[in-house]
Protein backbone atom coordinates (compact mmCIF):
# COMPACT_ATOMS: atom_id res chain seq x y z
CA UNK A 1 0.00 0.00 0.00
CA UNK A 2 2.04 3.40 -1.14
CA UNK A 3 1.75 6.80 1.19
CA UNK A 4 -1.52 8.09 -0.79
CA UNK A 5 -3.66 4.73 -0.62
CA UNK A 6 -2.75 4.98 2.73
CA UNK A 7 -4.20 8.70 3.31
CA UNK A 8 -6.77 8.04 0.74
CA UNK A 9 -7.83 5.20 3.56
CA UNK A 10 -7.86 7.09 6.65
CA UNK A 11 -9.82 9.64 5.32
CA UNK A 12 -12.22 7.53 3.90
CA UNK A 13 -12.09 5.65 7.47
CA UNK A 14 -12.79 8.64 9.45
CA UNK A 15 -15.29 9.85 6.60
CA UNK A 16 -13.10 13.80 6.40
CA UNK A 17 -9.62 15.03 5.97
CA UNK A 18 -9.56 15.92 9.51
CA UNK A 19 -8.70 13.80 12.72
CA UNK A 20 -8.68 10.46 10.27
CA UNK A 21 -4.90 10.26 11.87
CA UNK A 22 -6.37 9.95 15.56
CA UNK A 23 -9.32 7.69 14.35
CA UNK A 24 -7.03 5.53 12.86
CA UNK A 25 -4.84 5.05 15.53
CA UNK A 26 -7.66 4.20 17.74
CA UNK A 27 -8.87 1.53 15.38
CA UNK A 28 -5.50 -0.17 14.47
CA UNK A 29 -4.42 0.39 17.90
CA UNK A 30 -0.84 2.38 16.94
CA UNK A 31 0.35 5.86 17.98
CA UNK A 32 -0.54 8.82 16.21
CA UNK A 33 3.16 9.08 15.42
CA UNK A 34 3.10 5.99 13.77
CA UNK A 35 -0.02 7.33 11.52
CA UNK A 36 1.83 10.25 10.54
CA UNK A 37 4.67 8.23 9.47
CA UNK A 38 3.28 5.16 7.54
CA UNK A 39 1.31 8.67 5.81
CA UNK A 40 4.40 10.15 4.57
CA UNK A 41 6.10 6.94 3.87
CA UNK A 42 3.78 4.24 3.38
CA UNK A 43 3.35 1.35 5.92
CA UNK A 44 5.90 -1.37 5.99
CA UNK A 45 4.51 -4.61 4.72
CA UNK A 46 3.72 -5.93 8.24
CA UNK A 47 1.23 -3.14 8.58
CA UNK A 48 -0.06 -3.57 5.14
CA UNK A 49 -1.26 -6.64 5.80
CA UNK A 50 -3.26 -5.68 9.73
CA UNK A 51 -4.76 -2.44 7.55
CA UNK A 52 -5.82 -5.18 5.30
CA UNK A 53 -6.85 -7.33 7.08
CA UNK A 54 -8.79 -4.73 10.03
CA UNK A 55 -10.70 -3.54 7.03
CA UNK A 56 -11.05 -6.36 5.43
CA UNK A 57 -9.60 -5.27 1.91
CA UNK A 58 -8.71 -7.08 -0.85
CA UNK A 59 -4.78 -7.29 -2.10
CA UNK A 60 -4.47 -4.55 -4.05
CA UNK A 61 -6.52 -1.37 -3.13
CA UNK A 62 -7.33 1.48 -5.10
CA UNK A 63 -9.30 4.27 -3.45
CA UNK A 64 -11.28 5.56 -5.30
CA UNK A 65 -11.08 3.86 -8.70
CA UNK A 66 -12.66 6.59 -10.66
CA UNK A 67 -11.38 10.33 -10.49
CA UNK A 68 -14.07 12.16 -11.57
CA UNK A 69 -18.21 11.98 -10.92
CA UNK A 70 -20.10 14.35 -12.74
CA UNK A 71 -24.29 14.16 -11.66
CA UNK A 72 -27.46 15.95 -10.83
CA UNK A 73 -28.42 17.12 -7.68
CA UNK A 74 -31.60 15.23 -6.16
CA UNK A 75 -34.81 17.38 -7.12
CA UNK A 76 -33.45 20.01 -8.82
CA UNK A 77 -31.83 20.88 -12.23
CA UNK A 78 -28.43 21.66 -10.72
CA UNK A 79 -25.18 19.58 -11.93
CA UNK A 80 -22.03 18.99 -9.87
CA UNK A 81 -18.22 17.66 -10.28
CA UNK A 82 -16.39 15.74 -8.30
CA UNK A 83 -12.86 15.12 -7.84
CA UNK A 84 -13.21 11.92 -5.89
CA UNK A 85 -9.19 11.46 -5.27
CA UNK A 86 -6.90 14.08 -3.38
CA UNK A 87 -7.36 16.54 -3.28
CA UNK A 88 -10.97 16.18 -3.18
CA UNK A 89 -13.65 18.67 -3.73
CA UNK A 90 -17.09 18.93 -5.26
CA UNK A 91 -18.17 22.16 -7.28
CA UNK A 92 -21.50 23.33 -9.15
CA UNK A 93 -21.75 23.34 -12.97
CA UNK A 94 -24.22 26.18 -13.76
CA UNK A 95 -24.83 26.69 -17.38
CA UNK A 96 -24.80 30.15 -18.81
CA UNK A 97 -25.92 31.69 -21.96
CA UNK A 98 -24.33 33.23 -25.19
CA UNK A 99 -24.73 36.78 -23.16
CA UNK A 100 -22.48 35.45 -20.35
CA UNK A 101 -25.87 35.31 -18.11
CA UNK A 102 -26.77 32.38 -16.00
CA UNK A 103 -29.29 30.19 -17.22
CA UNK A 104 -32.30 30.84 -15.27
CA UNK A 105 -32.75 27.35 -14.35
CA UNK A 106 -29.43 27.98 -12.83
CA UNK A 107 -30.86 30.77 -10.47
CA UNK A 108 -29.51 31.65 -7.39
CA UNK A 109 -26.07 30.90 -8.20
CA UNK A 110 -23.22 31.43 -5.88
CA UNK A 111 -20.41 33.03 -7.73
CA UNK A 112 -17.84 34.22 -4.36
CA UNK A 113 -14.88 32.03 -3.70
CA UNK A 114 -13.20 29.59 -6.76
CA UNK A 115 -14.43 29.99 -9.48
CA UNK A 116 -13.60 28.14 -13.14
CA UNK A 117 -15.38 29.97 -16.58
CA UNK A 118 -15.41 28.66 -19.88
CA UNK A 119 -17.91 30.28 -22.43
CA UNK A 120 -20.64 27.34 -21.81
CA UNK A 121 -20.27 27.21 -17.92
CA UNK A 122 -18.99 27.77 -14.80
CA UNK A 123 -17.37 26.20 -12.18
CA UNK A 124 -18.80 26.97 -8.33
CA UNK A 125 -19.57 26.37 -4.84
CA UNK A 126 -16.94 24.96 -3.92
CA UNK A 127 -16.66 22.22 -0.95
CA UNK A 128 -13.14 21.08 -0.45
CA UNK A 129 -12.96 17.86 1.64
CA UNK A 130 -8.80 18.16 1.66
CA UNK A 131 -6.88 20.96 1.31
CA UNK A 132 -6.98 22.86 -1.93
CA UNK A 133 -3.70 23.65 -4.40
CA UNK A 134 -2.50 26.80 -5.12
CA UNK A 135 -1.38 28.55 -7.48
CA UNK A 136 -0.31 26.45 -10.58
CA UNK A 137 -1.83 23.14 -8.72
CA UNK A 138 -4.92 24.83 -8.71
CA UNK A 139 -4.99 26.04 -11.98
CA UNK A 140 -4.37 22.58 -13.35
CA UNK A 141 -6.52 20.95 -11.32
CA UNK A 142 -9.25 22.99 -12.28
CA UNK A 143 -8.22 22.70 -16.11
CA UNK A 144 -8.49 18.97 -16.06
CA UNK A 145 -12.03 19.41 -14.19
CA UNK A 146 -12.85 21.34 -17.43
CA UNK A 147 -11.34 18.46 -19.43
CA UNK A 148 -13.64 16.04 -17.35
CA UNK A 149 -16.30 17.97 -18.37
CA UNK A 150 -15.89 17.83 -22.31
CA UNK A 151 -14.88 14.10 -21.99
CA UNK A 152 -18.91 13.50 -20.27
CA UNK A 153 -20.20 12.15 -23.04
CA UNK A 154 -23.99 11.59 -21.09
CA UNK A 155 -24.74 15.00 -21.46
CA UNK A 156 -23.73 17.41 -23.99
CA UNK A 157 -24.94 20.30 -22.43
CA UNK A 158 -21.65 21.86 -21.94
CA UNK A 159 -20.15 20.60 -24.65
Amino acid sequence: MTAEEFRALGIAFSRGAEGWQTALAKELDVSPRTIRRWAKEGPPEKADELIRSTFNLAPTLSLPRDEWLIADGIGSDREYIVHLQPPRFSARIASVEYDGEFSPEEEPVDISGVIYSTDTYILCEFVWFDRPPSGEGLNELLRASGAAIARDASDEKYL
